[in-house]
């Protein structure tokens, strides 16, 4: 009588089931791959000056009188945003303290430069708590230099304000604002400077 290990079969079987089947038996292989990843960040955004702003001489001398220049009522005629509108040139101020019959006032004029489809905030700050006078600036800007007149979005001061670069990453910015002088009488034939911030975030 011949005794036949029953485990043995079955795996025997299972063998001769596996071979004529084609099969075979393997364990899962896997591997790792260390794969790149980078980014790149954006450009600085910059101020091109084109044509500085200057009331020129139109002040009086009266204490707590003021002057206002207005940036939203010019618009560029030609292309590109690095030429400045005639009317930008010899702009019109208006208010208590503009006497100068005849001067001319020079709206501020630069070029906003980022990358392409983009956009900035910008915040004009007032100056307050100068010697002779405070100055609260204010600005416009278009990011079309080829539309008709009207384009140009006014920026208020001390608020900020999103600009879009577009495609060209340029817009084209007029600054202007109120002059305001302080309580002391101004000296005649003197010429007053001040700085003012320009918050840029980009």
């Amino acid at each position: 009588m011949t005794f036949i290990n029953k485990k043995l079969a079955r795996s025997i079987i299972g063998t001769s089931i596996f071979a004529t089947l084609g099969l075979t038996s393997y364990h899962a292989a896997a591997r790792v791959d260390a794969l790149p990843v980078s980014f790149e960040t954006r450009s600085e955004a910059q101020l091109q000056l084109i044509q500085a702003l200057d009331f020129g001489k139109i002040m009086g001398l009266s204490a707590f009188s003021d002057c206002t220049l207005d940036p939203a009522v010019t618009e560029w005629s030609t292309t590109p945003f690095t030429t400045t509108d005639a009317t930008a040139s010899a702009a019109t101020a208006t208010g208590s303290g503009c006497t100068g019959a005849g001067a001319v006032s020079k709206l501020g004029h630069y070029v906003i430069v980022g990358d392409p489809s983009t956009s900035i905030k910008l915040t004009l700050t007032t100056t307050t708590g100068g010697t002779d006078f405070n100055f609260a600036p204010t600005g416009a800007y278009d990011i079309d230099p080829a539309a008709a007149a009207g384009a140009l979005i006014a920026i208020a001061s001390d608020a900020q304000t999103t600009i879009p670069l577009g495609a060209s990453g340029k817009a084209g910015l007029y600054l202007g604002g109120t002059l305001t002088i302080g309580g002391s009488t101004l000296t005649a034939g003197t010429t007053y400077t001040m700085n003012f911030d320009v918050d840029v975030t980009f």
